[in-house]
């Protein structure tokens, strides 16, 4: 999925690979699209060269944030596996 995003002052509309035309309002940002909806598709690229709209992938926002918690428990060196272990040995 992608997430598509206006960031102009202005509605921004655009067709999609299928027919259907998104009609996104000033600053508003749209996560429901496919990849297959806007590749090759030579409107966003146009819009998205001249900087009136984001494109960013969700799967890999989401991946990277999972990353992140991942690495700052570890950094902390809290778990709930070490911090069972602590206790028992009391």
């Amino acid at each position: 999925m992608v997430r598509i995003e206006n960031l102009t002052n202005r509605l921004v509309s655009l067709r999609l690979n299928n027919g259907k035309t998104l009609h996104l309002p000033p600053r508003m940002v749209f996560t429901e699209v496919s990849d297959a909806q806007i590749a090759n598709n030579a409107k966003v690229a146009k819009l998205r060269d001249r900087r009136i709209i984001a494109l960013a992938d969700t799967k890999a926002k989401g991946a990277e944030d999972a990353g992140r918690g991942r690495a700052a428990r570890a950094r902390s060196g809290k778990s709930s596996a070490s911090a069972g272990s602590s206790k028992e040995g009391e």
